[in-house]
């Protein structure tokens, strides 16, 4: 859960207790696909799952792969 909310941290939403982030990130699937990162869309929104071998660098991945334009 801490790299979970630390993903949310730098999308900006508030922590939780679920290693499931889903977040609102205009175009995040292909922005994620291209960084070789992969990542469901459920109702519009973008779902990423931490688990047990997520890393910190999954993390900054992920946050930078999503903060390209």
């Amino acid at each position: 859960v801490r790299l979970a909310n630390r993903l949310r941290t730098g999308l900006g939403l508030p922590a939780s207790n679920s290693a499931i982030v889903s977040a609102n990130v205009p175009d995040a699937e292909p922005k994620l696909a291209r960084a070789g990162i992969r990542a469901s869309v459920r109702a519009g929104r973008t779902r990423l799952a931490c688990h047990i071998y997520t890393t910190d660098r999954d993390i900054d991945d992920a946050l930078n792969a999503l903060a390209t334009a």
